[in-house]
Formats: C-alpha cells, structure tokens, sequence
C-alpha cells in the first residue's frame, strides 16, 4: 500500500466521519435557548413607517431559500429580512394582508450590529462590506397596535430541529459508513 493511498483512506476517514459525526450530533444535542431568546438590552427598537413587506424566493447557489423583506422609511436602503428559523415564526400573511404604507410599525434588531451599521463611519471599507451586505438585518420582533407577529423563535428552532432530524439522522450514519468504509477498504 501506497503512502499516498494511505493518506488517502485516512482523509476520507476523517471527513466523512466528521460531517457524520455532525449531522447525527444535529439530531441529539438540544437547540442553543441563547440564539433565539435574548434579553431586551441587546435588542434595539427601531420604529418607522412600512413601506414594503415581502416574501419571495431568493436564489443561493444550486438552490432557493425564502426571505421576507420589511422596508422602512425612516432606514432607506436598509431591508430587515427573516428566513429560515426567523421566517418561519413571523406570521408574514398576516402582515401582509393587515399592514399596509404608510403605517408605523416597530422591529427589534440585534444592538450590537445594528448600532455598528449607525456607526459605520469609523469602519473601513472592507470592514463594511463584510459586516453589511446588501445592509440586511434579521429581525426578532415585529409589532403593530400592540400585536406581536414574530412568535416564539425558540419553539420554532425546535420544530426546525424535529422536522429535519429523521433526515440528517440518515444522511450523518450514511456519512460515517462511507468513511468507515474507506478507512478499511482494502486496495
């Protein structure tokens, strides 16, 4: 057996049994309560009239993901986006269908990327276009009149997680036999 065969088998050992490792680790280990729950303080409000709610399929490599896109007047050239996790706990038929322009509605951002953005000044231009593309920001709250339309997003990351698990079960063990198998194949 050759050196580089043997370098060969050991590579293919450890990536594939990695990415299994992994994908079955997704389906046991719970969903991290400190992504989706945070405190108020490192939340900010930002508050203007909508203009514009959204939902369309974005395309992203070999795929599409959905988006929902809010605009704001007071934050031209700004779009708060939920996808994924975020999209799916924000009721964005009901906010297209009750809230129209120019009505005054509230979002919550993340503080410290948000303020970072305000502050964007002091960055270099590098630091700016990796920070802020396209100067897009989840957003974790979305009210209007006192109604909250973002639920739980933690419950959501959970159902994510259910929903997903019996795949990634599958494709993590796959995973770990192909680089079983190709550790101890013989030549």
């Amino acid at each position: 057996m050759t050196k580089k065969y043997r370098i060969l088998r050991v590579s293919g050992l450890i990536l594939f049994s990695s990415l299994g490792a992994y994908l079955i680790g997704t389906c046991v280990f719970p969903v991290d309560k400190s992504k989706y729950i945070l405190p108020e303080d490192k939340l900010l409000t930002v508050a203007g009239a909508f203009t514009a709610g959204e939902r369309k399929d974005v395309s992203a490599g070999r795929g599409t993901s959905r988006v929902f896109e809010v605009n704001l007047t007071t934050y031209p050239g700004v779009k708060f986006i939920n996808s994924g996790i975020f999209l799916r706990a924000t009721d964005w038929k009901a906010i297209q269908s009750t809230i129209k322009y120019p009505d005054t509605v509230e979002l919550k951002v993340l503080r410290s990327d948000f303020e970072k953005y305000l502050n964007r000044e002091s960055l270099t231009i590098f630091q700016k276009i990796a920070a802020y593309p396209n100067n897009k920001f989840k957003f974790y709250s979305f009210r209007f009149k006192n109604k909250e339309y973002v639920s739980d997003l933690y419950e959501a990351a959970k159902d994510h997680q259910s929903d997903n698990m019996v795949p990634n079960f599958i494709a993590g063990l796959v995973s770990l036999l192909i680089g079983l198998y190709s550790y101890f194949s013989k030549k």
